[in-house]
């Protein structure tokens, strides 16, 4: 008997190690996929993984590559050709008077014939098209830079004020339950002073009537921090039904912000959206000189050599010729039907277009600076009203609570207490995180950012 289950032991002890290690293994994967982020690591993450970062710098690449095509049309072309088969051409007969054989340029036979060379092509003058166009295309690389630059800081504006939505929702269900319980509380001793015949049942309505109004609420704030997480996975490039852990760990203390009028100088300095505008505009005006340079002609250092052998195998007859030039080439367009004068007339007018531009651009950005400024100042200042008023509000519960109990307050007193608190600490949090987005806001507007 006990050697039967020996055996039957020993697969249970076994089922259960192996058990426990599947467990440890899927668990440590859920914990790995479920770790509580700061704000620094959410930001890394997205600017890894998020679709519109990685869109800007493919764009980037693209403008890098450009770069390197018209730096390479300053130097010459370099080719080698090679050829090899048979070729026929009915030779030329020639009579001439007295011979008894006329003469042939060549035999009646297909020859064998191998060619190859090797050639040059250099441009020496191209009317200041050449180095008009690296300018061009180097700006244009700058622009991408800027806009892949500008793509990050909307990113991390973003992951920041996403952040701060989810840690304030996650804030705003803890107090919502916190009042529910304050109020279902109230209404066991509602309920026992109307059993009593102390209360009425108006003082119960009202209080089941809250307390119906603040479950909707209660939804109202759940549902908002659902969306919240499927904004922020998306932009971390989560799956957006993945679960969401943030560390709630932030300091509630803020960093002074420079004047408005240094804010608004470093944001002209630093704006990525500004810089390609001016980027635009100096490549607007190099276009004029490009099409200009059209009405010059172009002029070309060619060169080449090679050699041609021509058998023929049934004559026994063999040609190897060598050969060589070099050579100025040159081109003019004289007359194209006046498409690159025009082509010049349009490349004016755009320049023109972006400078009457620019001075509306900076009052956008001048605007969007001053809001950014405003709403941190404000949120601020509603940061210390509303924690005085969350003072007073627990005072005044305190005491509406302990004046009902004592049966000389009203049911009514408690539940304007209650609303009171619930807006005071709703105020409080949503001006605390406020400030942060705020901060985030003018960090954006000015073009600054630490990642």
């Amino acid at each position: 008997m006990k050697k039967n289950i020996l055996p039957i032991k020993k697969k249970i002890i076994f089922q259960i190690i192996l058990f426990v290690f599947l467990f440890f293994i899927f668990s440590g994967s859920s914990f790995a996929d479920s770790q509580v982020l700061t704000l620094d690591q959410s930001i890394k993450i997205a600017l890894d993984k998020n679709t519109q970062v990685l869109s800007a710098k493919e764009k980037l690449n693209v403008s890098g590559a450009r770069v390197n095509q018209a730096m390479g049309s300053v130097f010459p072309s370099i080719s080698l050709d090679s050829s090899f088969g048979k070729s026929y051409q009915q030779p030329l007969s020639i009579t001439i008077p007295g011979m008894a054989a006329p003469i042939t340029t060549s035999p009646d036979e297909a020859a064998e014939i191998t060619t190859y060379s090797f050639s040059l092509r250099q441009p020496i003058f191209m009317g200041g098209k050449l180095l008009l166009g690296i300018k061009i295309t180097n700006n244009s690389y700058l622009a991408a830079l800027q806009d892949y630059k500008k793509v990050k800081n909307d990113v991390v504006y973003n992951v920041v004020s996403t952040y701060y939505e989810y840690l304030k929702s996650k804030k705003m269900i803890e107090v919502v339950n916190s009042s529910m319980i304050a109020l279902k509380k109230h209404l066991q001793q509602v309920e026992l002073f109307y059993n009593s015949g102390i209360s009425t049942q108006v003082d119960l309505l009202r209080t089941q009537t809250e307390l119906a109004n603040m479950r909707n609420m209660q939804i109202q704030v759940e549902n908002g921090l659902e969306l919240v997480s499927i904004s922020f996975n998306s932009l971390l490039g989560y799956d957006i039904s993945s679960d969401v852990f943030l560390s709630s760990d932030i300091s509630q203390t803020f960093e002074s912000v420079a004047s408005y009028a240094e804010l608004l100088e470093k944001a002209y300095n630093n704006r990525p959206d500004f810089i390609s505008f001016k980027l635009g505009k100096a490549i607007a005006e190099d276009t004029v000189g490009l099409n200009t340079g059209n009405l010059l002609p172009n002029i070309f250092f060619v060169g080449s050599t090679g050699r041609t052998t021509t058998n023929y195998p049934s004559s026994n007859t063999k040609y190897d010729l060598g050969s060589w030039h070099l050579l100025f080439s040159g081109s003019w367009t004289l007359f194209d039907g006046f498409i690159n004068i025009n082509k010049i007339a349009e490349a004016k007018a755009t320049a023109q277009s972006l400078k009457e531009q620019e001075e509306s651009i900076k009052d956008a950005i001048a605007l969007d600076l001053r809001a950014a400024y405003l709403n941190f100042s404000s949120a601020k200042e509603r940061l210390s009203a509303a924690e005085y008023a969350e003072s007073l509000a627990e005072k005044t519960l305190k005491y509406a609570e302990l004046n009902f109990s004592s049966n000389v307050g009203t049911s009514l007193s408690v539940l304007d207490a209650e609303s009171a608190l619930l807006q005071a600490q709703a105020n409080y949090w949503t001006a605390l995180y406020d400030v942060k987005i705020a901060k985030a806001k003018i960090d954006k507007a000015t073009g600054l950012s630490a990642f």
